[in-house]
């Protein structure tokens, strides 16, 4: 899987795959209370492809935390922007909901004050004396200003569980698909990020799951999820109808492959993070989200780190292949350097220029292992050295001089020892 800037792979009408597997869905709605009409729907489900995988434990971590670095930096960025985000996943029973909102949580610190986690399950008897939005609302759970709220299961259950299983009267469910557009445009409206995604899987991956839930985590284990396989067409034909009628330009639908847990976990990531840069860059422009991005890194990173970091995003913020001469302030200077500055600025292609750096880098540290060998080569001679004037002169005088003691000193001292010696040897044989 590609860890890159989403392009469109395959186009359909009103939804396309995407180049990192993601069927993304979002048409255009010209009147968002346009009445229900029957329609043709796509079987936007059939352009999942399952095959998508991650090379490695290796490559999945380190593409995991690279994103985590990304999501944590940029929902920090909400409050200055007044945004806030709103995850709604979807999914079936066993996809991988959990795992990958953990990873979001995870990627914060779980910081409470930054991300919730908002399990929803059937409406309480109270709640059905309310509209079936309102406890969206309740206890707290939308977001305030530069907080991330994940809704594990949301308002969509009623367009496929409340449909499916006929809990709720067919013109109520058909008047839900008008009624929740104008809920997500006006949450969009007010500053919410709004990311819609569905954790797809096969029946046959689905079963192995259930079971080994069952065996390994009973209490998570519901047998209405074994109930449910049984209407998996009825299920399926609502899904792609949910997909087709509220799919919107400001809350589109994600569709996600969840055969491999790794692969689906990074990819909500990557989907999160674009998500984000998107609105914050329509919001603050280019030049005021790298500068935001440069300061806030800046505070937790090395420099050298930092740089790798920019790059990246870098190619994923910029919707030309040079940043605004608004960018040259003294921070970014400080941070990105002048050379790599100068070089984007003069409208080198992003790519190009991280090539050369890499090259000068390499070339440079090819240089220093060059300088380090002569410099161990030269203490090697030295040491030899010193070691056959030792075995030549001893110790004590060798070490004379390399403390610089004068060499005449050295010879009066040596004379001087000698006679002492001559004296001690001729009383010796004295008293023998």
């Amino acid at each position: 899987m590609s860890d890159k800037k989403f392009r469109k792979a395959e186009a359909g009408k009103d939804y396309q795959r995407l180049d990192n597997g993601v069927v993304f869905v979002r048409r255009q709605f010209d009147n968002l209370l346009v009445p229900y009409q029957e329609e043709q729907i796509p079987d936007i489900l059939g352009a999942v492809d399952h095959g998508q995988r991650i090379a490695s434990t290796k490559v999945y971590e380190k593409m995991e935390a690279r994103q985590q670095l990304e999501f944590n930096a940029l929902v920090r960025l909400l409050e200055g922007a007044k945004l806030s985000v709103i995850f709604a996943f979807q999914g079936w029973n066993g996809a991988g909901k959990s795992g990958a909102i953990t990873r979001l949580v995870g990627a914060t610190g779980h910081d409470p004050k930054i991300i919730k986690w908002i399990p929803i399950g059937p409406p309480t008897d109270d709640d059905k004396k309310h509209d079936h939005l309102w406890r969206f609302y309740d206890n707290d759970r939308m977001p305030r200003v530069g907080q991330v709220s994940c809704f594990d299961r949301s308002w969509f259950e009623r367009l496929m569980i409340e449909k499916v299983e006929e809990l709720t009267d067919g013109k109520l469910i058909r008047r839900s698909y008008e009624e929740i557009r104008s809920f997500q445009q006006g949450l969009s409206s007010r500053g919410a990020i709004m990311i819609n995604i569905w954790m797809d899987v096969t029946q046959k991956k689905q079963l192995k799951r259930l079971e080994k839930r069952l065996k390994s985590n009973p209490w998570k284990w519901n047998p209405a999820d074994m109930e449910e396989r049984k209407h998996v067409a009825e299920y399926r034909n609502a899904i792609n109808e949910m997909f087709y009628r509220t799919g919107t330009q400001f809350a589109p639908w994600h569709v996600i492959s969840s055969e491999s847990k790794k692969y689906s976990r990074v990819t909500v990531l990557q989907v999160a993070n674009q998500a984000i840069i998107e609105r914050l860059r329509d919001e603050l422009g280019e030049p005021e989200l790298v500068k935001r991005l440069v300061e806030l890194l800046g505070q937790i990173m090395s420099a050298k780190r930092l740089i790798k970091v920019m790059r990246r995003l870098l190619g994923r913020i910029m919707t030309q292949e040079k940043i605004s001469e608004s960018l040259t302030e003294k921070k970014l200077r400080e941070v990105l350097g002048d050379k790599l500055l100068r070089k984007i600025l003069q409208g080198k292609k992003l790519e190009n220029v991280i090539a050369e750096i890499d090259k000068e880098e390499r070339e440079k540290r090819e240089r220093q292992r060059e300088r380090d060998k002569l410099r161990c080569q030269k203490q090697t001679a030295e040491t030899q050295e010193n070691d056959k004037l030792r075995q030549v002169l001893g110790d004590e005088l060798v070490s004379a001089i390399a403390s610089g003691t004068k060499l005449k000193k050295i010879a009066d001292k040596l004379k001087k020892r000698a006679k002492q010696e001559k004296k001690r040897r001729q009383e010796a044989s004295e008293k023998s």
